[in-house]
C-alpha cells in the first residue's frame, strides 16, 4: 500500500536514495524480509507467466525513518558512506 506521495527536491531524493540503498544492507528488517521486493512491479503478461519490472523512483520512508533510531555513531557512519553528514539527512527527512 501507499502511505503517502510526496514530492522531493532532486537533491534531497539523491540524498536519501543512496542512504536507502544502504540501509538495505546495513540494518535488521522484520522478519528477514528485503524491502525492494515491495518496490517491484509485478505485471502479468500473456506470454509470461509475469514481468517484474525494479521501481528505483520511489524512496522507502519507513525504511529511512529507521535511520533516525540508530545510535549516533551508526548515523555518523552511514551519512559518510553517502558523502553527507548526520545533520543533512536528518534534516531531508523532516
Amino acid at each position: 500500500s501507499v502511505g503517502a506521495l510526496v514530492p522531493v527536491d532532486e537533491q534531497v531524493f539523491k540524498r536519501l536514495y543512496s542512504l536507502q540503498l544502504i540501509l538495505v544492507n546495513a540494518i535488521p528488517h522484520a522478519a528477514g524480509l528485503n524491502p525492494r521486493s515491495h518496490r517491484l512491479l509485478h505485471c502479468p503478461s500473456r506470454t509470461q507467466a509475469a514481468v517484474t519490472i525494479p521501481r528505483r523512483n520511489v524512496l522507502d520512508g519507513a525504511l529511512l525513518w529507521r535511520f533516525a533510531t540508530l545510535d549516533a555513531r551508526e548515523q555518523a557512519r552511514l551519512a559518510e558512506a553517502i558523502g553527507s553528514t548526520t545533520r543533512s539527512v536528518l534534516g531531508a527527512l523532516a
